[in-house]
């Protein structure tokens, strides 16, 4: 999912505690567990497809489906380009860059 392990464990037992889904050990792999979502769990995935499905169907009408596939197109590539954070960094001149860290 692209998540660090300690973030999935938090966002699984925030979705355990809204009811969401149950977790349970894998009768094979006593080290491994298995999620699955419960019908309240059910009832939400499908609520927040139908949404993003009318987002989507509403962006297309205000922007036109040949807009909202090149912003898709180029979403995409945004995304790979900062999955490769080294790539991104490498034609940037070190001297323009902050020396403090935003959260201190």
């Amino acid at each position: 999912m692209g998540m660090e392990s300690t973030s999935l464990s938090r966002t699984l037992k925030g979705m355990e505690a809204m009811g969401l889904i149950e977790r349970r050990k894998d009768a094979n792999d006593r080290r491994s567990m298995r999620v699955f979502l419960t019908q309240n769990g059910v009832a939400a995935r499908r609520q927040a497809r139908d949404l993003v499905v009318s987002v989507n169907d509403r962006l297309r009408e205000l922007m036109g489906s040949d807009a909202v596939d090149r912003l898709l197109i180029e979403m995409k590539r945004l995304n790979e380009i900062l999955d490769e954070p080294d790539s991104l960094m490498a034609g940037l001149d070190s001297g323009s860059l902050p020396t403090t860290s935003l959260y201190e």
